[in-house]
């Protein structure tokens, strides 16, 4: 593709997520959205998991899991504050992990298609990677 008044080569712009600071070649964004598919996918799958694994680990939290409970729920109201202000929208009430991850559910194309889209995929995964380390199965750097 070319700019019409130039004929310079447009680039194609390129997932912002820290997951792709070691790769040798970034993903392309998926065309609507400023992620690409992979951290689309992943973004997703972590909004529909996050709710059993919170019923799992931190109904009521265990030894060693307190942080990280309060972590997905810290994270999640503060992406649902985001919408709220900007979109306009009632919050999401009582603010329960299942409340919060579906409001955001809802409103993941917006959330995806901003430029704080990287920003919140890496929350996401940053959520993710603290509860495999709360599972006992790996360690976050």
């Amino acid at each position: 593709m070319y700019h019409v008044a130039s004929k310079v080569p447009l680039e194609t712009p390129r997932c912002g997520s820290r997951r792709h600071l070691d790769k040798p070649r970034v993903p392309e964004v998926r065309p609507g959205y400023q992620l690409c598919t992979t951290c689309l996918d992943d973004v997703e799958n972590t909004l529909v998991d996050l709710p059993d694994w919170y019923v799992e680990h931190g109904r009521p939290p265990r030894a060693g899991l307190d942080e990280v409970v309060s972590d997905v729920v810290d994270v999640l109201s503060a992406w649902c504050a985001v919408v709220v202000a900007q979109r306009g929208v009632p919050a999401p009430e009582p603010p329960t992990v299942e409340l919060l991850t579906g409001f955001l559910a809802v409103h993941m194309q917006w959330l995806t298609a901003r430029p704080t889209a990287a920003e919140f995929a890496d929350d996401l995964m940053f959520l993710d990677q603290r509860d495999a380390t709360a599972d006992g199965s790996e360690e976050v750097a």
